[in-house]
């Protein structure tokens, strides 16, 4: 509702650009923009994402098709904010000269471990999610805008890791299938 709207404009739009705003004031060369696997979360609203948040891995396919990071599908409003975020960081990258990398992060748990079936794919361990932060600091100065799934190596991932191990060297130690959530037991 209107609420939620009001929130996600105030945080997600509002202090997005204010963030990115102040650091072009302020000279910073890089902003590591916390985006979100919302931004592509309305995916699991079809097959076979749908089947692998669910769990019914059965109904999966061997050779689906993985989600790039240049796709976006937002499941809901903060999704759609976190998409606008990634796109006003083309427009200081672009405009201002701003390096910005966008990561799409998953699923960071207290506990370390997924708690949910759809976390089974979309769940990233403290391990991983510490490295992908620190190739984000230390990358090249010659990267400009990129956007990066940030998931620990989960049997079940539908987000394609290429990008993020192409132009970052990411590689992902975690894995959800250490931890499995299963509801059975």
């Amino acid at each position: 509702g209107s609420q939620e709207w009001e929130h996600q404009h105030s945080v997600n739009v509002v202090g997005t650009y204010n963030v990115f705003e102040a650091a072009r004031k302020a000279g910073v060369k890089r902003v590591i923009f916390a985006s979100s696997g919302s931004a592509i979360r309305g995916f699991e609203r079809v097959s076979p994402y749908k089947e692998i948040a669910e769990g019914t891995y059965h109904k999966v396919p061997k050779d689906f098709e993985m989600i790039t990071h240049e796709q976006v599908r937002p499941d809901a409003l903060y999704g759609a904010t976190k998409v606008w975020g990634e796109a006003l960081g083309r427009h200081f990258s672009d405009e201002y000269n701003l390096s910005v990398i966008s990561v799409r992060i998953g699923i960071v748990k207290k506990e370390n471990k997924p708690l949910s079936m759809r976390e089974n794919a979309s769940y990233l361990g403290h391990e991983d999610i510490c490295n992908m932060l620190r190739l984000c600091i230390d990358a090249p100065d010659t990267i400009r805008c990129e956007t990066v799934f940030a998931v620990s190596n989960n049997k079940w991932n539908y987000r394609d890791l290429t990008h993020a191990k192409e132009i970052l060297g990411y590689k992902p130690v975690n894995s959800a299938d250490d931890n499995f959530f299963n509801p059975a037991g």
